[in-house]
């Protein structure tokens, strides 16, 4: 296993330990896919959440939402997982 070429992003008014595991979403959240790509363009608005134009590679994730579903990925049997 390696890590995905992906990062999550998330906006939180709670204070929180960056170093503890953490099951649900504190705010609404952005799961950033790379892929060959070395940088993406996102924004978040207040009112409107999370911005990436409708690019496909940005996925949102709701406040509450199970991070572990959201972040592990699960390529099955012998099938790579690509975003």
């Amino acid at each position: 296993m390696q890590p995905a070429d992906a990062i999550f992003v998330m906006w939180a008014t709670s204070i929180f330990d960056p170093a503890v595991y953490m099951q649900q979403s504190l705010g609404p959240g952005l799961l950033v896919g790379f892929g060959s790509a070395a940088q993406r363009t996102v924004s978040y608005d207040i009112t409107e959440g999370w911005q990436a134009g409708g690019a496909v590679w940005a996925t949102p994730v709701a406040s509450g939402a199970d991070l572990a579903a959201t972040l592990i990925l699960d390529p099955g049997h012998n099938h790579p997982v690509l975003r």
